[in-house]
C-alpha cells in the first residue's frame, strides 16, 4: 500500500468526451477499488453496475497530488447496484474534487457513502 498520494493514475485525457474510467458490471459483485487516482473522464471516473463493491482511499477528479483539479463528468456512479461502499472509516477517504457530480445514484438501493471528503475551488485537495 501507499501511505500519501496514489501511486497509480488512470488517466482519460485522451479516451474521448465520454469515455468512462472504470465500469463494474454484472459479476463483478464484491470489487475493491483502493489507491487509485482517477482523472479527465468525460462520462464518469467509476460506474458501479454491480453490489458490494468498495471504493476506498482513492482520488477522483483529482490528480495525484492531491492538489490539481483533474475533473470527471462523474466522480462515482452507482446505478441500480446495492450494497457498495464509498470511502471508508479507517484510512484516507475517496475524493471528489472538480466532478461535474462527485457521486451520482441511480435506482440504487442500500450504497454507503462514508467519510468522503468533497471539496472544490481553486485548492480541490479533499484527503482527511
Amino acid at each position: 500500500g501507499y501511505t500519501s498520494s496514489p501511486l497509480v493514475v488512470l488517466d482519460g485525457t485522451s479516451a474521448g468526451t465520454s469515455a468512462n474510467g472504470l465500469e463494474f458490471d454484472a459479476g463483478s459483485d464484491g470489487s475493491t477499488v483502493a489507491g487509485l487516482a482517477v482523472d479527465n473522464f468525460g462520462g464518469s471516473g467509476i460506474i458501479l453496475l454491480s453490489g458490494n463493491n468498495s471504493i476506498t482511499s482513492s482520488y477522483l477528479g483529482v490528480a495525484a497530488d492531491g492538489f490539481t483539479a483533474a475533473p470527471n463528468g462523474t466522480g462515482v456512479n452507482v446505478n441500480g447496484a446495492a450494497g457498495n461502499s464509498i470511502g471508508d472509516l479507517t484510512s484516507s477517504p475517496g475524493t471528489g474534487a472538480g466532478n461535474d457530480n462527485s457521486v451520482r445514484c441511480e435506482t440504487s438501493a442500500a450504497s454507503a457513502l462514508k467519510r468522503r471528503s468533497i471539496s472544490s475551488g481553486s485548492s480541490p485537495r479533499a484527503r482527511a
